[in-house]
């Protein structure tokens, strides 16, 4: 088995004790059924790729964790020096455990290591019985508790995935080096020199997470919590594979801004489906937390009038862009971002 830990976040609540999320999955080894080589055969016949190529070595990491099994029942603990914190639940019937842990604020202030950035991070070693422990190691950024955050989505918002074309989607996904939007990485980056944090919110499932982290490396996006979808590959499912539920997606959104009730947010995300509807209910119960709106027109499928509108009109004192091009979120955000570090 194996223990893969997510990146999370803490927040201060109040002066003795820190509220922090504990994520991740545990997973079984791979095994080779008849099933899972049916559901590997019809993914290469609709991208048009063997199933051998797909079983190749540079393709199959990237498809290993949709057809291995999750280990249910596990119970999970977080090791703090000394000490050690069970949580609560144990995994669920695909493996994955969240769970929010308080801790003793002089526990994370001694343990806390500085980023170069000027944040930061608490590294949560987590550990389950018989696990492998090799990526068991969770990075939790430590939120002061005024400033501002962005929320942004990933695809299609700062990476090409083309989600609304099945076939390309399928072969970003699987078997291209994940492509980052130009610009979207230095416009971020600019928004973290003027004290921003950064909470990525995708429906893109958590098996992607590996290629996800290589191209925020490559492309140095701001570190940040990340948070994506439960997902099991199935072979009905392959079809719907660009229509994947966004439901989980505003619970996950609202925790965030109710936990952290002193900070901005400043919105990011797309026009491909429904992140401005989202951020309209969002905006709806914590309109006083919602520093702006902006939403990234895509060519293909670009924001409607009708939508923008109905965005502008219900909450006409909330600051909203739609853009193309980074440099006309750069104009728009920085401004906003400065003002609200000022209040």
């Amino acid at each position: 088995m194996q223990l893969i830990a997510f990146p999370s976040f803490a927040y201060q609540l109040e002066p003795e004790r820190w509220r922090v999320q504990v994520s991740g999955v545990v997973r079984q080894p791979y095994s080779p059924t008849i099933r899972k080589r049916v559901i590997l055969r019809i993914l290469g016949n609709v991208m048009g790729v063997p199933e051998e190529e797909i079983l190749s070595e540079k393709y199959f990491p990237r498809i290993m964790p949709f057809v291995s099994d999750g280990a249910k029942n596990r119970s999970v603990a977080v090791e703090l020096g000394s000490q050690t914190i069970r949580l609560r639940k144990r995994t669920k019937s695909n493996g994955h455990f969240s769970q929010f842990v308080s801790l003793p604020n002089e526990f994370v202030q001694s343990h806390a290591v500085k980023l170069p950035c000027g944040r930061s991070v608490l590294d949560l070693r987590l550990n389950s019985d018989g696990a492998d422990l090799e990526s068991n190691v969770s990075r939790v950024y430590l939120m002061p508790q005024t400033g501002v955050s962005i929320i942004s989505d990933i695809d299609d918002t700062i990476k090409d995935s083309e989600i609304n074309d099945r076939k390309e989607l399928l072969a970003n996904t699987f078997l291209r080096s994940f492509r980052s939007i130009a610009g979207m990485a230095e416009i971020y980056q600019q928004f973290r020199e003027h004290g921003t944090d950064f909470h990525y919110v995708s429906s893109s499932p958590w098996q992607l997470l590996p290629p996800i982290n290589e191209m925020f490396e490559r492309d140095r996006f701001p570190n940040g919590s990340i948070h994506l979808r439960y997902f099991r590959l199935r072979n009905h499912m392959l079809q719907r594979m660009v229509r994947i539920k966004r439901s989980g997606k505003i619970t996950v959104l609202r925790q965030l801004i109710s936990t952290m009730h002193g900070r901005r947010f400043l919105l990011v995300g797309d026009s491909g489906e429904k992140d401005l509807e989202i951020y309209r209910s969002l905006t709806k119960s914590f309109r006083g937390q919602i520093a702006g709106v902006c939403i990234r027109s895509l060519s293909g499928k670009p924001l409607s009038s009708e939508r923008a509108e109905k965005f502008q009109n219900r909450f006409p004192s909330v600051p909203f862009l739609v853009f193309s091009e980074p440099e006309e979120l750069r104009r728009f955000a920085l401004p906003l971002i400065r003002n609200c570090m000022t209040q």
